[in-house]
């Protein structure tokens, strides 16, 4: 959908931005894109249907990785006992979370 929508705005509607989806990869270039406007906003609900699932896998994985970045070494936090038994049960709970998430 992006890549129809590029083409209208900025190419006049011809087919010539690189590079092509599969579905337009033997498209016409001489050819302007004709779509009806109710098969392009049936589209884009789809779209809007399935968004809020994006967003949440793309934040789940980047709190992983955040957490991940810098693994907890125990004797980092010899004077604060407490506080490493706390950062690796968030990291545990993390690390169930997210597999949970994308094994469901």
């Amino acid at each position: 959908m992006n890549w129809i929508c590029i083409c209208v705005k900025h190419k006049y509607g011809i087919p010539i931005k690189l590079p092509k989806p599969k579905e337009f990869e033997f498209v016409n270039i001489i050819q302007r894109l004709r779509i009806k406007p109710k098969d392009f906003k049936k589209d884009c609900v789809s779209l809007i249907v399935f968004f809020p699932m994006h967003l949440q896998i793309i934040l789940v994985l980047a709190r992983y990785k955040l957490v991940n970045e810098k693994p907890i070494v125990e004797e980092e936090w010899k004077d604060s006992p407490g506080f490493y038994q706390i950062q690796s049960k968030n990291l545990n709970n993390i690390e169930k979370v997210t597999h949970d998430f994308l094994t469901s």
